[in-house]
């Protein structure tokens, strides 16, 4: 752990963190914290476009040249997407 000195030299930047500290009963120096573990999370997250999964998929085929007729996996699966999103749901509400 290493302890560090902040001086504020703006007055408007002091003003501000003593009103947002008087605001949430904290120490201004546990608001600084918090802003500094919020802005060093924002720039390590990736920014990545999220994907509507029902428009970005595609029906499994299944092209098998030997006789399975027994053997049908997923057979009953239309939707993977949807498939995919249901799996998570369950898997969700039983860990959580």
């Amino acid at each position: 752990m290493r302890q560090l000195m902040l001086n504020i030299n703006d007055q408007k930047l002091e003003a501000a963190l003593n009103s947002i500290a008087k605001e949430q009963s904290k120490d201004v120096t546990d608001v600084i914290i918090n802003v500094l573990q919020h802005f060093i999370k924002q720039k390590s997250q990736i920014p990545v476009k999220k994907l509507d999964p029902f428009r970005h998929s595609v029906q499994i085929q299944y092209d098998v040249e030997e006789d399975l007729n027994e053997v049908k996996p997923f057979a009953e699966v239309k939707n993977s997407a949807k498939f995919g999103q249901e799996l998570r749901e369950q898997l969700w509400r039983r860990n959580y």
